[in-house]
């Protein structure tokens, strides 16, 4: 039996410590951040999940400065409408592939179509399949940007980064509709995992349990280059479902895609791993992002860093509660 000696640590458990600052305003301080050679304004992307990322999203994200990534649970050609739709007037979307018969041809045909940003879209990154998903994709796409994952071992990143991936969805059994860690025993605390990785050579993703824009601030402090949300983006306007009225207030549904409401038809082996859950609509998606934002930049003027690779190095965690 191996124990890791890391800190069982969720973001809860931690606070940032204020730091001595000359920066003058919120404005004077930068979110940019770079995948490979894509730019971002923001360091947030939003889930390739069905109730979460299609067109609407992928390109209000764009529009806004981060990534959007569409999700693949569409036939080929509505996958490929999907993406033209979200990447007209040269927006950067990124598009997301899966492992099985056929979706090598999806990857294919949108690589073809554009997309130069390829998420592998797994529960469980660390695997020969996936492994192998990865290393087709970079042997036949080479200038195309490659996101792999998720896992919360730092071998797992080293591996999939051996395989080809340019970076790495670090987090599994924290999302607010995985039911992973309890069907499974499978996981680790959100900050724990980023602390896990962060050291492995390769930018992260941190995904999952991500509930306020302080767990935000506090997964990009710990070394994620950037975020991947779904439950804070799914109540807003740009998600690919419709509201329903429920105990009088307008929701929308928001489920895992282990669940057994993505995946009716599971196999004799096999159990649902997510939920359903249902959101309170929240208007658009420029104002979570802005909110959010806001956060962030008053984080960065707290902590005197002028940008995220400055705050990366001048961030401070103390423990919120006793040990």
């Amino acid at each position: 039996m191996v124990i890791r000696g890391i800190k069982w640590l969720e973001y809860d458990d931690i606070f940032l410590v204020d730091q001595y600052s000359e920066i003058v305003s919120r404005q004077d301080v930068s979110l940019d951040t770079m995948l490979g050679k894509h730019f971002f304004g923001m360091p947030i992307i939003a889930s390739p999940m069905d109730t979460v990322c299609g067109w609407r999203m992928a390109q209000t994200m764009a529009e806004n400065g981060g990534l959007g990534i569409l999700h693949r649970f569409w036939d080929v050609e509505e996958n490929v409408r999907q993406y033209k739709l979200a990447s007209s007037g040269n927006l950067n979307i990124g598009i997301s592939v899966g492992i099985k018969d056929g979706e090598r041809d999806r990857a294919r045909t949108l690589i073809t179509s554009g997309a130069s940003i390829v998420c592998v879209d797994v529960a469980r990154g660390y695997s020969k399949v996936v492994g192998d998903m990865v290393k087709w994709l970079d042997l036949n796409f080479r200038d195309v940007f490659i996101i792999a994952g998720s896992t919360v071992s730092r071998d797992g990143v080293k591996y999939l980064a051996d395989c080809g991936a340019d970076a790495v969805r670090v987090g599994i059994g924290n999302g607010s509709v995985c039911t992973t860690s309890p069907k499974t025993g499978v996981g680790m605390p959100s900050l724990a995992a980023i602390l896990e990785c962060s050291n492995a050579g390769i930018p992260i993703i941190a995904d999952g349990g991500l509930h306020k824009p302080a767990d935000i601030v506090k997964a990009l402090a710990a070394g994620a280059s950037m975020v991947m949300l779904g439950r804070m983006l799914a109540g807003t306007d740009e998600v690919p479902v419709k509201a329903e009225w429920i105990d009088g207030q307008s929701q929308k549904p928001y489920r895992g895609m282990a669940s057994v409401e993505a995946n009716p038809h599971l196999s004799l082996y096999a159990t649902g791993e997510g939920k359903l859950d249902w959101i309170p609509s929240q208007g658009s998606v420029h104002s979570v992002l802005r909110d959010i934002c806001g956060g962030l930049r008053s984080s960065l003027t707290y902590c005197g860093a002028k940008n995220l690779t400055e705050f990366r190095q001048k961030a401070e965690f103390i423990y919120a509660k006793t040990q």
